[in-house]
């Protein structure tokens, strides 16, 4: 594929960019929590429960979002296979 001059090696370097992410958000993770378990680790309960609050709504909308539109492409498959 023949991308913009420039953006080349941008675009073919995305792997980069997903690990450079993945730090980020690591650090930014440390950053923000530290305090909570430099001493003791009795607030983890607390850590867990607010990664999930954060986390799995965003799930739960992406899987109500995403169904229908699988489901009728699976329809459409079943159906042009009859």
């Amino acid at each position: 594929m023949n991308y913009p001059p420039g953006l080349d090696v941008l675009f073919k370097q995305g792997k980069v960019g997903v690990s450079f992410f993945f730090v980020l958000s690591g650090f930014i993770m440390v950053y923000n929590y530290y305090a909570w378990f430099k001493h003791d680790t009795k607030r983890f309960k607390d850590f867990g429960r607010a990664r999930f609050a954060r986390v799995f709504p965003m799930y739960v909308l992406a899987l109500l979002l995403v169904t229908p539109f699988y489901e009728a492409g699976f329809a459409l498959i079943l159906w042009n296979k009859l």
